[in-house]
C-alpha cells in the first residue's frame, strides 16, 4: 500500500516509535528514550557498560508525548515552556486523523515529564498549550494485536 512520509510520521507518533536523528541521537542516553531494556544487566562485561550505567538516573530530558490544543501539525523543533522557562523541545509532529488531535514526541526536562503537564508551545508559526500525555497515543496498554 503506497503511503507518504506524512502518513508514515503520523504512525510513528502515534506509536510512540522513534526516529533515529529526532527522537534518539548520540547525546541521548538509552534511559532518556525509554530504551533501557535493550541494555543488558545480566551479560558479564561488554564494552561501555560500566558507562552506560553511571549515566543511569542521570537524565537531563525524557522522551514524552503532547497533546497540542491546535487543528494542524505544530512545528518541528517548536520549545516548551513553562512559566517563562524552556522545558523542552518537539521531536517530531503530526496530526492524528485517527485521533483528532496534533501530537508530538517531546524531550522534555524529567521534572516535567508527567502525564498532564501543561507547557506552552511556541514555534515559528505556532503558538499553543500543549499537554504532556503518554506515549503510545494509540493503544498505550499495547493490547491491540493489529494496527487497524
Amino acid at each position: 500500500m503506497p503511503m507518504s512520509v506524512g502518513a508514515i510520521e503520523s504512525i510513528c507518533v502515534e506509536s510512540g516509535l522513534l526516529l533515529y536523528g529526532a527522537e534518539a541521537t548520540e547525546e541521548n542516553t538509552p534511559w532518556e528514550v525509554d530504551a533501557g531494556w535493550a541494555i543488558s544487566r545480566r551479560k558479564e562485561n561488554f564494552r561501555g557498560k560500566q558507562a552506560v550505567f553511571e549515566l543511569e538516573g542521570k537524565e537531563k530530558v525524557k522522551l514524552c508525548g503532547v497533546v497540542a490544543d491546535h487543528d494542524h501539525v505544530v512545528d518541528h523543533n517548536a520549545e516548551l515552556f513553562i512559566d517563562g522557562k524552556i522545558v523542552g523541545r518537539v521531536t517530531t509532529a503530526a496530526y492524528s486523523r485517527r485521533l483528532g488531535k496534533s501530537l508530538a514526541l517531546v524531550h522534555l526536562i524529567p521534572s516535567a515529564a508527567r502525564e498532564g503537564t501543561v507547557t506552552e508551545l511556541i514555534g515559528p508559526t505556532v503558538q499553543c498549550r500543549a499537554t504532556a500525555a503518554i506515549i503510545p497515543f494509540v493503544d498505550p496498554g499495547r493490547k491491540r494485536l493489529h494496527a487497524m
